[in-house]
């Protein structure tokens, strides 16, 4: 009997599940009926995207009883010739809560190409449940699903490429308003900017008239309507 970590549901009071079996030798198989339940675990998963691999830690708990929950690291090897789409899960062990060591080994992981957010794969367990007597509940299934995805490429941040950590030059539009322009600058949050002005490109001098530092990515500022026939303006990242 496998565990499911995610989209599982228990069975309704007062029914019987129906299984019909149907073999490839033999045909159809009697009906057979049985008593079981299925068990969801939930939990945040943490991670540090990486070109190659993908490493971090999860927490779960058992959906209607908090007290149980399983927790530990967790790491994923890209593929090398579809990386966004195929990871391999590496061995490694979880803990429930009774702080007993639950080893899994490996597995491999696809992205759902049509829901774009969901990885999808097995988690196979030496002993799923250390307190019954022989090893059981070996095979589980767990779901991710990741709705990050920091340069909009339709890729989660799980297993794209991570986004560069240094800072981004910045990116200027600019429109007519009824008494003044707006400029509009895309950059790092957080960053000091110089917005500076000049008359003519042949020259050189260009003035600074003002600093600011960016709140929001696109940030919008206003200028006045330049007095002379041509104005330039650029920006300079601090």
């Amino acid at each position: 009997m496998s565990r499911g970590l995610t989209a599982a549901r228990s069975r309704q009071p007062g029914t019987v599940p129906l299984l019909q079996l149907k073999s490839s030798v033999f045909g159809q198989l009697p009906n057979f009926l049985h008593s079981f339940e299925l068990i969801e675990y939930t939990g945040p998963l943490n991670y540090i995207p990486g070109t190659n691999r993908v490493s971090g830690s999860l927490d779960l708990v058992q959906t209607g009883d908090p007290s149980s929950h399983l927790a530990g690291a967790i790491e994923f090897l890209k593929s090398a010739t579809n990386r966004f789409n195929e990871l391999e899960l590496q061995p490694g062990q979880w803990t429930n809560a009774a702080a007993q060591p639950l080893v899994f080994a490996s597995d491999s992981y696809l992205r759902d190409e049509l829901l774009k957010t969901n990885y999808y794969g097995y988690a196979d367990f030496d002993d799923g449940d250390p307190n019954t007597a022989d090893p059981d509940y070996y095979t589980w299934i767990l779901s991710i699903d990741d709705a990050n995805d920091a340069d909009a490429d339709s890729i989660p941040d799980f297993s794209d490429d991570p986004a560069s950590t240094g800072p981004s030059a910045p990116s200027l539009g600019l429109s007519l308003g009824s008494t003044n322009l707006n400029l509009s600058i895309s950059g790092t949050v957080g960053r000091s900017h110089e917005i500076q002005e000049i008359s003519s490109l042949s020259q050189t001098n260009w003035t600074t008239t003002t600093t600011i530092t960016l709140t929001n990515s696109p940030q919008v500022v206003s200028l006045p309507l330049p007095n002379g026939p041509t104005r330039f303006w650029r920006v300079r990242a601090l």
